[in-house]
C-alpha cells in the first residue's frame, strides 16, 4: 500500500504527516515503509499493509489549523485515497481515537528533551490555572499562541481567538 505525504518547509503549515499505530504508539511511515517516490514536497512511502489496521493523517492548513484523518489499512491495495477516511479536528481525534497513544520518538536526545519540556510545562500550567481560578479571572490564549490553547495539557482553559 502506498502512502503519501506532504511536508511543506518541514514545519505543520500546509503539511500532512501519515503515522500508523502499532500497539499504543504512533510510528511514522518512514519506520515501517521504503521511500518509493519523492517530489518537491511530496514523499511516497510503500507500507506492507499488515503492520498496522490503522493509518492517521495529521493535516495542517496554512493557517496552522489541524484535522487527522483515520484510514483502515485493509481498505486500500495501492495509493491511500485520504478524502475516503473518517475525519476529525485533532482535539476531538485525541480525545477520542488516540486518548492512550503516544507518539514514538526515535532520537534519545529529543526524547529526553521533551519529556523535560512537558514537565515543566505542565507544572507551569497548573500554576497559572491555579492562580487565575484562585482571583476568579480568565486566562486565554490569541493569535499563535492558540497552539498551545489546542495541547491536551492545557485543559480546563477558557479560549479566546483573534
Amino acid at each position: 500500500m502506498l502512502i503519501r505525504e506532504l511536508r511543506r518547509g518541514g514545519g505543520t503549515r500546509g503539511s500532512e504527516y501519515a503515522y500508523v499505530l502499532i500497539g499504543n504508539e504512533l510510528v511514522h511511515v518512514s519506520e515501517v515503509g521504503k521511500l518509493v517516490g519523492r517530489g518537491d514536497d511530496e514523499y511516497v512511502y510503500e507500507v506492507p499493509s499488515n503492520v498496522s489496521p490503522w493509518i492517521y493523517i495529521f493535516r495542517f492548513s496554512r493557517s496552522g489549523y489541524g484535522s487527522v484523518a483515520r484510514c483502515l489499512s485493509s481498505s486500500y491495495v495501492d495509493m491511500v485515497d485520504y478524502t475516503k477516511c473518517e475525519s476529525k479536528a485533532i482535539e476531538d481525534a485525541v480525545n477520542n481515537w488516540l486518548s492512550n497513544v503516544s507518539f514514538r520518538i526515535r532520537n534519545p536526545e529529543l526524547r529526553d528533551l521533551l519529556s523535560e519540556l512537558f514537565g515543566e510545562f505542565v507544572t507551569m500550567a497548573n500554576e497559572a490555572r491555579n492562580y487565575w481560578r484562585s482571583v476568579n479571572g480568565e486566562l486565554s490564549f490569541m493569535g499563535h499562541a492558540s497552539r498551545c490553547m489546542n495541547s491536551s495539557l492545557t485543559r480546563g482553559f477558557t479560549t479566546s481567538r483573534s
